[in-house]
């Protein structure tokens, strides 16, 4: 080791020990990073609410901030309260991930758990326990069994979060509850996020049976941000606020505080039918993990494996049943079915013609779904979803001779359904599909992440798993890990995603890009990929043939089926099957946009789940290469917002030896045809870096092997 890493080394040793020392001395604890970079400081020595702090590299992350929770009838857990014990742990082990950004996660941590205990009154207790990863904090209430607190509500989590200065955030906001967690990112000082609603929505009553579609509008008096939120702070630090390990409990939003206030308040989503409570607890009961994810490199954050790492093992036994892989998506393109002898939508000629698609390509999974409001089951809008029968397909569907054909094809059966219908007849559904052989479901409209709809949602995991089932979810909340425990959950919408191009014009590459850094950070993210007909900036247009007026024309003139389209290059629509954590992504055009197609060939074999996973280049909102590893082959998937731009993507973390670089990429010709892309061929070692021109809205793809 040379003398400057020694005296750095003595420096870090150092301001740790006295970093330490004073809070031993103001009779607080410190947790810190494996590596010493990261620490929080817990803090109960006051007639006042515990509270915690953050450091990074000896920089403030968070200031100190309040913890506790409001039970009701009861007054606040965790004012005034002694500590009457500490307990340090450490954890080093390497998990085996199903599906991911990577195939073995390091889990190393150190943990504090901290046990209190009310000064006078009930004398109630209450533990909180900290983590410490490399890459970022954790924490969660454990609330031990205690006669005064057996059974109870909590109304309120007074959980805070401080930040340094006027950081700039970037973040999804939504003005009630019921939501399906799909919107466009706003990006502003936190000084400028608004607070309260400027239009109050009415509440309805609660309608959440089977004779309704949608639940009722649970509406907020304040803009609530989703979660991740992203923020960076004047010391050049990012910081992403999440979630992990939501079970048994409500997701969590954060509100912005009033007037010059920069701190961030917690907000569960209340049990639907009124307010003010939030989860129904018993005892012994731990709370989720409210995580950050910290660095002064944004990329660290999106490598990062530590929401995965804060959720249990495997709890569902031999996944060797599971096939993991790509899905046709009718849906997305209107059904759309061209020099074809038979009516086109929801039928067994049309199922076939897909089944064939898929088989001739090597597509794992072809998925029925819909037809303009007709589901295979029957209505998928109107009053009645809920109550249509999932077990019973419609009479222009032959279910047995499907999957007869499938089977025989070598290809896999996806079925889309609204929850509701599910939720009906769920032990029943689910013997039937395994009966019939499906693979797998898309379970739809959820649009809530109240306590129950989150124990609805680990319930149907549960059992899909009991009978081979993979489950993905749309209009969904954020993922926080249950893939981890769960590795039937190969994927979550959860994100305003390229469906919206279908009625709208706002997914365009700057969306896309900041998704990246995002929503991204919470887990694996289905985005309705594969549109191979991409149109010029200035020729999509909300009101256009391509867009907006989608739902009145297909209603009208209901087998007039049109053909979306996408914005960006191809070579930037390619590139996203690198770029996002994806386990099952889709290949949403019709099979006539691909046939002969130069780039069909890469969607083909890009791999779905990874070992490996580097970030190349990054800047939010502005450009991400993305690097990764399958085997002993790389894939690096680089795309741009709205501005061309030059890049230099550097090979060194390549082993030693010879790689054949096949190369997509735009060319000069694509700026007036943003569907042009060029295909070369390198030899290429990690001493080289590769000069990568991005047209507007662009992408570039490399495939590494090794020769």
């Amino acid at each position: 080791m040379s003398r400057l890493k020694i005296l750095i080394a003595f420096i870090a040793l150092f301001f740790n020990t006295v970093t330490y020392v004073n809070a031993q001395q103001k009779n607080e604890k410190l947790l810190s990073s494996p590596d010493g970079k990261l620490s929080v400081v817990f803090s109960a020595n006051e007639k006042d609410y515990v509270a915690y702090a953050i450091q990074f590299m000896n920089k403030p992350v968070v200031k100190k901030s309040k913890l506790g929770l409001e039970i009701e009838n009861d007054g606040p857990l965790g004012y005034d309260m002694k500590l009457i014990g500490v307990k340090m742990s450490q954890m080093n082990k390497t998990d085996t991930l199903i599906t991911g950004k990577t195939k073995f996660a390091v889990n190393r941590y150190n943990e504090m758990n901290v046990a209190l205990q009310e000064k006078s009154g009930q004398r109630r207790q209450l533990n909180i326990i900290f983590r410490a990863y490399n890459d970022g904090i954790a924490f969660r209430y454990y609330i031990p069994s205690q006669p005064k607190l057996k059974k109870f509500n909590i109304t309120d989590e007074l959980t805070t979060f401080n930040l340094i200065g006027d950081p700039k955030m970037h973040y999804t906001a939504y003005d009630e509850y019921t939501n399906s967690h799909e919107t466009v990112y706003s990006s502003t000082l936190l000084s400028q996020i608004p607070t309260e609603v400027a239009v109050k929505k009415k509440s309805t009553p609660n309608l959440d049976d089977v004779e309704y579609t949608f639940v009722p509008i649970v509406p907020s008096d304040f803009w609530l941000l989703d979660m991740p939120v992203l923020v960076e702070n004047e010391n050049g630090i990012f910081l992403s606020i999440t979630e992990a390990n939501v079970r048994n409990y409500p997701g969590m939003y954060l509100v912005k505080g009033k007037g010059t206030d920069h701190v961030l308040y917690a907000a569960l989503s209340p049990l639907i039918g009124q307010y003010k409570v939030k989860a129904r607890i018993e005892t012994p009961f731990e709370t989720p993990w409210r995580t950050f994810m910290i660095s002064d490199q944004i990329g660290k954050l999106i490598e990062s494996d530590i929401v995965d790492n804060l959720c249990e093992p495997n709890a569902i036994g031999d996944v060797s049943w599971m096939k993991i892989g790509k899905t046709t998506w009718p849906w997305w393109n209107g059904n759309v079915a061209k020099n074809v002898d038979f009516k086109v939508g929801v039928n067994t000629a049309f199922t076939k013609h897909y089944i064939d698609f898929a088989s001739e390509n090597g597509i794992a999974f072809h998925a029925i779904s819909d037809d303009d409001g007709l589901a295979w089951y029957g209505k998928s809008r109107g009053d009645s979803v809920a109550l249509q029968d999932v077990t019973k397909p419609i009479s222009s569907l032959d279910m047995p001779e499907i999957m007869r054909y499938a089977k025989e094809k070598g290809v896999g059966v996806r079925l889309w359904v609204h929850y509701t219908a599910l939720k009906r007849k769920l032990d029943e559904a689910f013997a039937t599909y395994e009966k019939w052989g499906i693979d797998g479901m898309m379970v739809d409209f959820i649009n809530r992440d109240d306590q129950d709809m989150m124990i609805f949602m680990e319930e149907v995991l549960q059992k899909a798993a009991k009978h081979h089932l993979k489950i993905q979810f749309h209009g969904a909340p954020k993922p926080t890990g249950l893939k981890k425990t769960y590795p039937n959950l190969t994927n979550t919408e959860s994100v305003y995603n390229l469906e919206q191009l279908k009625w709208a014009d706002k997914c365009t590459p700057d969306h896309n890009v900041m998704v990246a850094f995002t929503r991204m950070l919470a887990g694996p993210l289905d985005y309705h990929l594969g549109g191979f007909n991409s149109v010029k900036r200035e020729d999509f247009k909300k009101g256009s043939p391509y867009a907006s007026n989608y739902k009145t024309r297909w209603r009208a003139n209901a087998l007039n089926y049109y053909e979306p389209v996408v914005v960006g290059t191809r070579s930037h629509h390619m590139a996203l099957y690198v770029v996002y954590e994806n386990p099952e992504p889709m290949l949403c055009d019709h099979p006539e946009a691909y046939k002969n197609q130069l780039g069909f060939e890469f969607l083909l074999k890009v791999p779905t789940v990874w070992d490996e996973t580097k970030v190349i280049n990054a800047k939010i909102g502005e450009y991400i290469s993305i690097a990764r590893k399958k085997n002993n082959e790389w894939y690096i998937g680089t795309i741009t917002n709205w501005d061309a731009r030059d890049l230099k993507i550097s090979l060194n973390f390549l082993p030693e030896g010879k790689y054949a670089a096949e190369i997509y990429s735009d060319t000069f010709e694509t700026n007036n045809d943003p569907n042009v892309i060029c295909k070369k061929n390198l030899v290429v070692t990690a001493n080289d870096v590769l000069d990568v021109k991005l047209c507007e809205g662009g992408g570039h793809i490399v495939h590494l092997r090794p020769l």
